[in-house]
């Protein structure tokens, strides 16, 4: 391996973090069910930092190092346009704007650890669900239902593919996340631009941010106690400075809001919520006046084998994957 090769990877990029640095540090708050430790410093070029998260490997055991700077493209688009809608450049400034930080929030959203986690008991739970009687039967007739035609080579090559599945072997690779990763951006990058795109800036208050910075907050700029998406949250939301928020309502329309302390404290709790482990803020913030009094319970969705029975909960990019059947079949004589 070359010295050079990036295997200190970052799941949430340093230029994000450092605008909630001084000096180049942070104050890291480490997370429990109910409670939050005291800050401990720690330097932006360290935080978030996991040995060798997006290194692929394929069946050789050969190594591909080049998400970091694949992602370091976005990154770098996405901080020019954070500095220049800071700095007074209005959203009629349309996609050369809003399209990097689209690209940004899609990437960001999709890369961390806890995204990783997610994906990675969804297969396990899918993959169960091939182990089951009648499987076949039940996954053909939903892609049925949604428009799916299958002729008897591709309905034998289902059932082979089905068979050959074992649930144990559900795990989401540094590869497999990468392809995830890539199909996310793709898809939510124009459900991003469709919405509106508000900055909200605070005099008075602070903001966090955290090792999964990106929230989705339900009706009236709250946080909303259901696992909410990039599609379907009223609005998507994340820190761009200690001072600034991105809010992207439903609704188009764009703006600018000066901030509220009950939307500062609306932002950082969703902050709170979403986070995996960790909280990040300026040195000078003080975390408790952050926050509201009473914090909301921080809950885990986790897939189970009820709720994917019959597929109908099945992410359409895994139908999509299935479709590989029709590919294999026309390519045999």
């Amino acid at each position: 391996m070359s010295p050079h090769q990036p295997v200190r990877n970052h799941t949430v990029n340093r230029s994000h973090l450092a605008r909630f640095a001084r000096d180049g540090i942070l104050h890291r708050l480490t997370l429990g069910e109910h409670e939050v430790s005291q800050p401990v410093p720690i330097s932006f070029n360290d935080a978030s930092v996991h040995k060798y998260f997006y290194v692929a490997e394929d069946p050789e055991g050969n190594r591909d190092y080049r998400f970091e700077a694949w992602a370091a493209d976005f990154e770098g688009a996405a901080t020019t346009a954070i500095r220049d809608i800071l700095d007074g450049t209005p959203w009629s400034a349309g996609d050369a704007i809003k399209r990097p930080l689209a690209e940004w929030i899609a990437l960001q959203e999709a890369r961390t650890p806890l995204m990783r986690h997610r994906a990675t008991n969804l297969v396990r739970v899918l993959l169960h669900q091939f182990q089951q009687d009648g499987a076949a039967e039940r996954l053909e007739a939903f892609m049925a239902a949604a428009g799916w035609e299958f002729n008897e080579r591709e309905r034998e090559l289902l059932r082979e593919q089905i068979k050959t599945y074992r649930a144990e072997e559900g795990r989401v690779t540094p590869g497999m996340h990468i392809d995830l990763i890539r199909a996310s951006m793709a898809d939510a990058v124009p459900t991003l631009l469709a919405r509106g795109w508000v900055l909200v800036r605070f005099d008075n208050e602070s903001l966090f941010t955290s090792d999964n910075p990106v929230v989705m907050l339900g009706d009236q700029f709250l946080p909303s106690p259901m696992r909410l998406g990039l599609t379907d949250a009223q609005y998507v939301s994340v820190a761009v400075d200690r001072k600034a928020a991105l809010a992207l309502p439903l609704d188009p329309g764009d703006g600018e809001l000066q901030g509220t302390r009950e939307m500062a404290h609306a932002i950082n709790a969703a902050t709170y919520m979403n986070a995996d482990e960790v909280l990040f803020m300026h040195p000078d913030d003080d975390a408790a006046a952050m926050l509201p009094s009473m914090l909301p319970p921080r809950t885990r969705f986790e897939p189970s084998v009820e709720d994917f029975k019959d597929f109908s909960e099945w992410p359409i990019a895994g139908l999509q994957r299935l479709a590989s059947i029709r590919k294999q079949a026309a390519e045999q004589p």
